[in-house]
């Protein structure tokens, strides 16, 4: 689309590293970009304040108060409905499995979603996985992992994983304690990448259009149109994991 409508496109990565982002946009300031589609390390970042929404779009993490306009998929909604399927499907005990929340919109939205669905008080079921690299946080996670397995009794116990990365995380460390989905344990989790449609029983997961959400936001940036309301829609995909 930019390619026909006359743009170059440049590509920046700063590694989930929020100074290196802050270099990214100000090279990019400094070659006189026409405007920026930006993927936030941290959304807000002091840097945002000194740019201007006539030249910029967000997408995915949002602004705690919108300044940009920005293209999201509907996470809260999304995850309600994945949770509620659980509940359905006869599962007694939830939980949301996450990297620490630290403000990052999308996952607070998707955890919302999760309270939503199972009206559990906020910080109940809510689990933290650690970044790489941080040993003593993953055995403090997997300690916590096998003392609900094994003192969940009776009760059918289920998890939903914020993102492909804290899926494998959790899948590992199940395994690692000799448990299998969906005998010992149910999961579903946000996020489809293609290695889950091989893997038996299939994975549930919520499915997004990343590439609408990359052509959204590059419509947007030029033609600054509004953000429908509800955001990019989602699919949810059922197989046998729960």
């Amino acid at each position: 689309m930019y390619d026909q409508a006359g743009y170059r496109m440049i590509l920046t990565n700063a590694d989930n590293d929020q100074d290196t982002e802050t270099s990214n946009i100000l090279r990019l300031q400094a070659q006189n970009v026409a405007g920026i589609i930006i993927d936030p390390v941290n959304p807000d970042n002091p840097i945002y304040q000194t740019l201007s929404n006539n030249d910029i779009v967000m997408f995915d993490r949002q602004m705690e108060t919108l300044t940009f306009d920005s293209v999201a998929t509907n996470n809260t909604e999304a995850v309600e409905e994945m949770t509620k399927r659980m509940m359905i499907a006869g599962y007694d005990e939830l939980y949301f499995v996450s990297w620490p929340l630290e403000k990052v919109s999308t996952r607070i939205k998707r955890y919302q979603g999760f309270l939503r669905a199972i009206r559990y008080p906020d910080g109940t079921h809510l689990i933290p996985v650690p970044y790489p690299g941080q040993s003593e946080s993953l055995v403090t996670f997997q300690t916590q992992i096998k003392r609900i397995m094994e003192q969940r009794g009776n009760k059918k116990v289920g998890f939903f994983t914020m993102n492909a990365s804290v899926f494998v995380q959790l899948l590992q460390t199940m395994q690692h304690n000799n448990y299998t989905y969906p005998t010992d344990y149910g999961v579903a989790t946000y996020e489809e990448f293609d290695w889950m449609t091989v893997m038996r029983p299939g994975i549930s997961c919520i499915r997004q259009d990343s590439r609408r959400i990359g052509t959204d936001a590059a419509k947007l940036l030029k033609k600054k149109l509004e953000t429908k309301e509800g955001g990019v829609p989602t699919t949810l995909i059922i197989r046998d994991s729960f």
